[in-house]
């Protein structure tokens, strides 16, 4: 099992800055299942992976589903390996006009159901890199419970060699209904010889018994906090 590395938050209300109560953690994905190491480049531009009967503790669903995207760069290569609890990815190219794409999606084709909201204690997502050596690179979460409502929230990767961990909160995502979401896509949207390596997504975070405030910015909006490396 991941030892957990983070001290938990809670959101700080508006006007009266009072703490919202903690809700518990919800994994999206912590890679900990189900290894694949694949690629596309100019002569394969597209290729997808289905990886079902994950555990539910390590998957949201219990299904994770791949897409790798070659678009531009005859010298582009889009590459994804999960193994060892970390989900690589990578997009090599020499040219800025470079143009990949990777989407890990949670819940296509078999909605989830699932009630991220925790009686209504709506908080944030977390995706935890172990490192990542741009922060120009792309990252889009959409969220769904209908072919008819989806909504997207767009950020940039971060920059670090010794992890970081990028916070999203759920009131970024304008009027969703976290008590059912079917689908979880993330997006990665690579530049030029960008990589980096993602630890764990989850949903609802602080943990119960601890509370950090957030600093939030723009509406919602997200931040970066350092944690341990994997030890």
């Amino acid at each position: 099992m991941k030892t957990a590395r983070w001290m938990a938050a809670a959101v700080a209300l508006f006007s009266a800055g009072a703490m919202v109560a903690p809700a518990a953690r919800v994994v999206v994905d912590n890679f900990d299942e189900g290894g694949l190491d694949a690629f596309v480049d100019s002569t394969l531009t597209s290729t997808n992976y289905i990886q079902s009967g994950l555990q539910a503790t390590n998957v949201l669903g219990g299904t994770r589903y791949f897409d790798l995207v070659w678009e531009a760069g005859a010298s582009t290569v889009v590459k994804i390996n999960v193994t060892g609890g970390f989900a690589g990815v990578d997009s090599s190219s020499s040219a800025d006009t470079a143009d990949a794409y990777h989407i890990l999606s949670y819940g296509r084709g078999s909605p989830m159901n699932a009630d991220l909201s925790q009686s209504g204690a709506n908080k944030q997502f977390e995706i935890a890199w172990e490192n990542s050596d741009s922060s120009r690179s792309d990252i889009t979460i959409t969220v769904s419970n209908g072919a008819n409502n989806a909504v997207s929230y767009s950020f940039k990767t971060p920059f670090t060699e010794s992890g970081v961990t990028q916070i999203v909160a759920f009131s970024n995502f304008t009027g969703f209904d976290f008590s059912d979401v079917d689908q979880i896509d993330i997006k990665l949207d690579g530049v030029a010889n960008w990589d980096g390596r993602i630890d764990f997504v989850t949903a609802n975070i602080p943990e119960p018994g601890t509370a950090t405030m957030l600093a939030l910015v723009g509406l919602g909006g997200f931040l970066f906090r350092r944690r341990l490396r994997r030890k």
